[in-house]
């Protein structure tokens, strides 16, 4: 799962946060980010940002969302953009 930060439409390319899977559908933010030019192809579908679940920095996505990214991972990537 990533963020995208920044789009560049002449060459194609976001620049994508990516979160870090901690346990069972939870994610958090890697203490020393991890970004990256990533190709428009790469990107599965868009969703709602997650939601922070504790104190912890652990963060959720919702069923829904979840489904929406299984029915499109036939693509390159592991990309979903936050609405």
């Amino acid at each position: 799962m990533a963020e995208v930060l920044e789009v560049d439409d002449e060459v194609e390319e976001f620049l994508v946060k990516f979160m870090v899977r901690s346990g069972q559908g939870l994610y958090t933010w890697p203490e020393n980010p991890e970004t990256s030019w990533e190709p428009k192809a790469s990107l599965v579908c868009s969703v709602q940002a997650p939601v922070l679940i504790n104190n912890r920095g652990h963060f959720s996505f919702t069923e829904e969302n979840f489904e929406a990214i299984n029915c499109n991972l036939l693509k390159v990537s592991k990309v979903a953009k936050f609405q």
